[in-house]
């Protein structure tokens, strides 16, 4: 049995960017046995230094991996079977049981037995995209197989003379199919999942933690570094790779300041819900931010969040994760026609309403849905729906025009 109790915060919400693509990939002709440097084995200097982070996400074609900062050669180990005793499973404790390899630009599967049998076969080539500051790879959703949803993942950066560097901490990473717009996974702290999400003008973050953990997790944090930039915003607690000019806390966003400090510039849209299932339940805190707060130039930015007790005692914190922004050049907005039912001539008609905007794509009608009382006079619940730019948007809604999501 389900029950939902929703807990309302309150307030609004807008538009941004999209990311490059590259070139078609090229099957290898030949079975390539190794790859272009000798196994390696983890070091202490490594371990202790995990200033490296590695995000995955999807689109309808390709699995996009960012590995964060940029180095002169990267490798993604990637475990497909959920098991880390299968595949290549050197580093000991820090194995995940590689069944693939991505090094720079050519993916291998695993042909040894294990442990440090270094054996690997060319199976095809990524498509890489620069973004500048970070490693940036597209492989085809069909590479680990067509059934594989999830999938373990770890990335080690290296210098040019193939000398590792660093290497990132354990990615687990579900495919997003085209269907659902929901939330990409972003991070796992010891007591909360955290996700995101974005339609055209909103982009929607996620906390999920357990019923019997909520009594320890009262205060949430989402730092956004929108540059890149770990020079320059707010480090936050054991972040050294991340300088956040803003700060998403407790349904409220916050500038950080040139005198090195948070300003509020408004609350946010912010729900708290709890699903009841046997033996106890799971909450969720969903916050909303308009995409039109960052730089029409913001392609990607870096999360990182956190979450304290009531005393604001340091509960948990994730990773680092890198997460793009998609951009449109226009969206659709609308008002009511105000035709009243056996008045067909009632109402304001499209091409007229239409005057009211200084410039429109395309317009249609449509109808809210709604169920109505059948009578004469009432509203018949009909739309005239407009498709403007996304520079126009906000003066529209000036003008009462409400965002259609189509």
């Amino acid at each position: 049995m389900i029950k939902k109790v929703i807990y309302s915060l309150t307030i609004m919400l807008a538009a941004s960017m999209i990311i490059g693509c590259g070139n078609d990939t090229n099957k290898a002709d030949a079975k390539i046995t190794g790859t272009s440097f000798q196994p390696h084995t983890f070091t202490r200097a490594i371990i202790a230094n995990q200033d490296i982070t590695l995000n995955i996400s999807n689109d309808e074609s390709y699995y996009i991996f960012n590995i964060n900062p940029k180095s002169a050669h990267s490798l993604i180990y990637i475990d497909i079977d959920q098991d880390s005793t299968s595949g290549y499973t050197a580093f000991g404790a820090y194995s995940i049981g590689a069944e693939y390899l991505i090094e720079d630009n050519r993916i291998y599967k695993y042909t040894g037995d294990g442990e440090y049998d270094w054996s690997w076969e060319m199976v095809g080539n990524t498509i890489d995209y620069d973004i500048g500051i970070i490693n940036s790879t597209k492989v085809p959703l069909d590479t680990f197989g067509a059934n594989v949803s999830i999938f373990n993942a770890r990335a080690m950066a290296l210098d040019d003379t193939w000398t590792e560097i660093a290497v990132s901490n354990q990615t687990i990473f579900t495919k997003v199919g085209n269907d659902d717009f929901s939330f990409k996974f972003i991070g796992l702290s010891k007591y909360t999942t955290y996700g995101m999400g974005q339609e055209n003008l909103n982009l929607y973050f996620i906390s999920k933690w357990d019923e019997f953990d909520d009594y320890k997790i009262k205060h949430h944090q989402y730092y956004i570094d929108i540059d890149n930039d770990h020079t320059s915003g707010y480090t936050p607690y054991t972040m050294k790779n991340m300088g956040a000019e803003y700060l998403v806390e407790n349904g409220a966003l916050y500038r950080y300041t040139d005198n090195s400090s948070w300003e509020k510039i408004q609350d946010l849209s912010s729900t708290k819900e709890f699903t009841e299932i046997e033996g106890g339940g799971i909450y969720q805190l969903q916050t909303i931010l308009q995409k039109e707060i960052f730089s029409q130039d913001t392609k990607l930015i870096t999360i990182a969040s956190s979450t304290y007790d009531k005393e604001w005692s340091y509960v948990s914190q994730t990773n680092l994760a890198i997460y793009s922004i998609s951009k449109v050049n226009s969206v659709f907005v609308y008002k009511y026609a105000q035709s009243k039912q056996c008045e067909p001539d009632s109402g304001i008609s499209l091409e007229d309403m239409a005057k009211e905007l200084d410039e429109v794509i395309s317009m249609h009608t449509a109808n809210d849905g709604l169920d109505r009382i059948q009578v004469c006079g009432a509203d018949t619940g009909e739309l005239n729906v407009y498709e403007i730019s996304l520079d126009y948007y906000f003066k529209a809604k000036e003008l009462g025009f409400l965002y259609f999501k189509r």
